[in-house]
């Protein structure tokens, strides 16, 4: 078996070749956590917790709203967010609803955004109010993006 595989001769005595292990979702995963682990800690950003329950009930909260503006299976969810738990949120809940997600880069010029989205069809966009705040009058009938969910810093900082 090493001939095929050779990093196997530098395993440790007793590392297995390979295991078998649960095939679940990203979101399965994160409902298992929350279910397992309720209280832990799954999100930490500038000292502000989120347990496992908490991410998924804001998960849940989003994928309702998402759902409920259009978003389903096949459809498509742009994210223009830098590392914010609203992002992780954002995530779980557009593959909780079947959804695909159109990760953009934060510093992105308007040149290099509005070619991105209109490739990737995205209906709806979760944005970052400091950048977006004038940039969505600027861009909006250069983009197929129909609602907009804004997200902000203070929103994930503790009171």
């Amino acid at each position: 078996m090493t001939g095929t595989r050779p990093w196997l001769a530098h395993y440790d005595e007793g590392v297995p070749a390979s295991i078998d292990y649960q095939r679940l979702t990203v979101v399965e995963a994160l409902q298992r956590s929350a279910a397992e682990h309720g209280g832990e800690t799954a999100l930490l950003f500038a000292g502000a917790r989120l347990s496992y329950a908490e991410l998924l009930a804001q998960v849940e909260r989003l994928a309702s709203t998402l759902a409920g503006l259009g978003l389903g299976p096949g459809g498509r969810l742009a994210l223009h967010l830098p590392n914010l738990p609203q992002t992780a949120v954002a995530y779980y809940a557009a593959l909780a609803l079947g959804a695909q997600v159109v990760m953009s880069n934060p510093v992105y010029t308007d040149e290099e955004l509005v070619p991105q989205w209109n490739d990737a069809g995205a209906s709806i966009a979760v944005v970052a109010d400091w950048i977006w705040a004038d940039r969505i009058p600027r861009l909006r009938d250069r983009l197929p993006i129909r609602h907009w969910i804004v997200a902000s810093i203070p929103d994930a900082l503790p009171a």
